[in-house]
């Protein structure tokens, strides 16, 4: 008999798996801050690393981008103070922005490997018959895009508006 085909993780799937990670691990006693939280925790931790890759042209699996944020979680709860932190966001994007500063080479390297080359493009070719969205990681640098986007057109203006005199 046949076996299926492994499913490759949408990125609605991923983000959410991160998202459940840092909530369980992190927010167990403060539950009542994750709803306040949550949405900056994936636009500048979750979401960020996809802005991060796509800037640089490169995509990974999603499987790999997956396991490399969980590993930054895990570090943290192995090696972190954890109860000195008071703001977690902030926290998890610096983790993850230090960790791109000292291994972003490596991880842009392996990126723009054969390896992970082919198989990017045996996954978009399995999916552009599908749904036409044949990378998770450049989708969710679009979702990361969007949110920034919408973020800055809540914000109020800062130009003085001026307004003529009656009289």
């Amino acid at each position: 008999m046949k076996q299926p085909r492994p499913k490759q993780q949408l990125p609605a799937e991923i983000v959410a798996d991160v998202q459940s990670a840092i909530r369980n691990q992190f927010y167990g006693d403060a539950l009542d801050r994750w709803p306040k939280d949550q949405h900056f925790i994936k636009r500048e931790f979750t979401l960020y690393f996809a802005s991060w890759l796509d800037k640089r042209g490169v995509s990974l699996p999603p499987h790999q981008y997956k396991q490399i944020l969980l590993e930054r979680l895990n570090e943290i709860k192995v090696h972190g103070n954890t109860r000195a932190i008071k703001y977690w966001p902030g926290y998890l994007k610096h983790v993850l922005q230090e960790h791109l500063k000292h291994h972003g080479e490596e991880i842009y390297e392996q990126a723009k490997s054969l390896r992970t080359l082919a198989e990017n493009t045996l996954l978009s070719l399995g999916k552009a018959a599908t749904d036409g969205s044949p990378d998770p990681v450049a989708a969710m640098a679009a979702a990361r895009r969007d949110l920034l986007q919408a973020r800055s057109a809540k914000r109020p203006s800062k130009t003085k508006t001026t307004q003529l005199d009656l009289l």
